[in-house]
């Protein structure tokens, strides 16, 4: 009896490690892994991903005033800086407001200031 009982828990600690390593495995492109993951990143090339933290007024309705007109784009917002700085240390925010711009991959981007937002977006969108 004793003897089934450690082979129950030895399986069950091999199931476990098991579903722990499937679970934290993805599909990552070739070049490695990417510095954030969702929900931070575009889904797509054509897509623009921003963060914008201690800014309650600012909507995508304000780029595409600017000319900045994105078919697809997603955006997150979180009014606290403390509350940004908890949740994501990784991104290094020093102050509010700030405005980040992910791409598929990485962080493509942040600034302090809107009108550098802006600014940043046109290059990029001229770019493309």
């Amino acid at each position: 009896m004793k003897n089934n009982k450690q082979k129950l828990i030895t399986f069950g600690v091999v199931i476990s490690v098991f579903l722990i390593f499937w679970s934290t495995q993805m599909d990552l492109p070739e070049d490695g892994p990417p510095a954030f993951g969702p929900p931070f990143l575009a889904e797509d090339e054509n897509q623009l991903s921003l963060f914008v933290v201690g800014d309650s007024d600012f909507k995508m309705e304000m780029l595409r005033e600017k000319g900045l007109h994105y078919s697809s784009a997603s955006m997150q917002k979180v009014d606290s800086l403390e509350d940004a700085q908890l949740d994501h240390p990784g991104l290094e925010i020093e102050s509010a407001p700030a405005y980040l711009v992910f791409n598929t991959r990485e962080l493509e981007y942040k600034t302090y200031e809107l009108d550098d937002l802006i600014r940043y977006l046109k290059k990029s969108k001229e770019k493309q």
